[in-house]
């Protein structure tokens, strides 16, 4: 069922957009993007991701302007909030090798 759901998600996208978004999306990611399109629903996400170098000011400028809230960066990895609709244009950017979406810890009870 998510494989149907996951291929509709990526033939709607386009042949290139489905395989930058297949190979730079971890399975996480495009399972709560599935999850999203199904219900017709849209959130800010937190994501990870990883650079091809080091990240300088002009690469979080474009990662900016491809709809990343970024949060911190650290050598090659960043942390950021992006709205769902905005992660395939932020896997458009080249230099962007890795999103992840990030996990909610909670503390364990005592």
């Amino acid at each position: 069922m998510i494989l149907l759901i996951l291929s509709g998600l990526i033939l709607g996208c386009g042949s290139e957009k489905a395989t930058l978004m297949e190979s730079k999306l971890d399975p996480s990611l495009r399972q709560k993007l599935t999850e999203l399109q199904a219900r017709s629903g849209a959130e800010t996400l937190a994501i990870f991701g990883k650079c091809a170098k080091a990240t300088d000011t002009q690469m979080r400028k474009e990662l900016s302007d491809a709809g990343a809230t970024v949060e911190t960066v650290t050598g090659d990895i960043f942390t950021a909030r992006v709205p769902s609709e905005k992660i395939a244009k932020l896997s458009n950017v080249d230099f962007v090798k890795q999103l992840q979406l990030s996990q909610t810890s909670y503390p364990l009870p005592k």
